[in-house]
């Protein structure tokens, strides 16, 4: 991770969470997009607005069913063809966060 985050580290605010319980507790976010293969919803589909929080699991095993199970109306999905299954994370998160970015017209937080 901080090979990938180059010498952009200084322009961010970031917080670390031990686990994800220790997020839902502490993380001030307004609304939280969970990204999954199991559900049919486009994250092409979400009206995405400024503070929205996108949510992705370890990707070789995706979000755990508790998350998933709690947060079934905002589950979303990258859509996929053939015999694609998913995107690597670090493609999905990019992906994910340029279409939020397109349709907030925002600036990143970065």
């Amino acid at each position: 991770m901080r090979r990938a985050g180059l010498d952009y580290w200084k322009h961010l605010n970031l917080t670390q969470y031990e686990n994800y319980s220790d997020w839902e507790a502490g993380a001030e976010t307004s609304r939280c997009f969970f990204f999954t293969t199991k559900t049919q919803q486009s994250y092409f589909d979400i009206d995405y607005r400024p503070g929205d929080t996108l949510v992705f699991g370890p990707e070789t095993r995706g979000l755990n069913k508790e998350v998933l199970n709690k947060h079934k109306e905002n589950l979303v999905t990258i859509p996929m063809t053939g015999e694609v299954r998913s995107l690597n994370l670090s493609n999905a998160v990019a992906v994910a966060i340029y279409e939020a970015y397109r349709k907030t017209k925002q600036s990143l937080p970065y």
